[in-house]
């Protein structure tokens, strides 16, 4: 695993005004990763592309997925990662190291064999056929943080030396990109950039963290099989998990959920 950093306050950017202008004109829309995809092809080739955004708590919410091989590949790794992984995510000691205070972009380089451990490595590495990964981490301006993350497929091979050194170049375009993405779909109430579980822990802590989890993919708008498949654990498990939550909240179904967070 490699990381480098970028210092903001003495950094001067050196990059195609292109990149800036394609950004801008989708920030906030459903296209957004899609043409950062087409953008940064331009750079390097790419398999997928995942961006997040990481709460005060370091839990995620998904801002989009893209790809140039398969779209529900790149989704789908997306939410077995929010589910049941990004905990295991080595990008997590890159946030817990920033100094207060600091304007810094990290670029982050790490191939499946870097990650210990083994459901993360073979869930989100392995089974998609995915070999590596580099990653733009920079802490916003309230203290959230921005993740995008570009990988590469076992047909591609991995990523080289100049692919990492092109991603440095544009890496602080791209972390201020998404986090105005990121601000645009909030300001829109979607329902991915709600931390649904931040909110349901603080609101009812009495529930244990699967029943959290679950209720938190309610409230995101996913069925049961999205959920397990989110959380890695088998749909009758969800629903298992659905029936003691809400014998503990005192609830029959999912609109009296939604109508205990309003």
């Amino acid at each position: 695993m490699e990381i480098c950093s970028i210092d903001l306050a003495h950094h001067r950017p050196n990059v195609d005004p292109t990149l800036a202008i394609e950004s801008i004109r989708v920030i906030g829309k459903d296209a957004f990763a899609e043409r950062l995809v087409g953008s940064l092809s331009r750079y390097f080739r790419l398999a997928h592309l995942s961006m997040f955004s990481f709460g005060p708590e370091h839990r995620p919410n998904l801002l989009g997925t893209s790809s140039t091989l398969s779209a529900r590949i790149a989704y789908d790794t997306a939410l077995t990662y929010l589910g049941a992984h990004y905990r295991s995510d080595p990008g997590q000691q890159v946030r817990d190291a920033e100094k207060p205070n600091t304007q810094q972009v990290h670029v982050q380089y790490q191939i499946a064999s870097d990650i210990v451990d083994t459901g993360y490595r073979i869930n989100c590495y392995e089974q998609p056929g995915i070999v590596d990964r580099l990653s733009i981490l920079q802490r916003s301006e309230d203290n959230a943080w921005i993740a995008v993350n570009v990988y590469r497929d076992r047909s591609q091979g991995l990523f080289s030396r100049s692919d990492f050194d092109a991603l440095m170049t544009v890496a602080p375009i791209l972390t201020a990109a998404a986090d105005r993405h990121a601000q645009l779909l909030h300001f829109a109430k979607v329902n991915d950039c709600i931390d649904h579980y931040a909110l349901i822990a603080r609101m009812h802590p009495r529930l244990s963290q699967r029943e959290k989890e679950v209720c938190a993919g309610i409230l995101d708008g996913l069925t049961a099989k999205q959920i397990a498949k989110r959380l890695g654990i088998a749909p009758t498990s969800v629903i298992t998990h659905r029936k003691n939550a809400y014998l503990k909240l005192g609830i029959n179904d999912h609109k009296q959920l939604f109508a205990l967070v309003r």
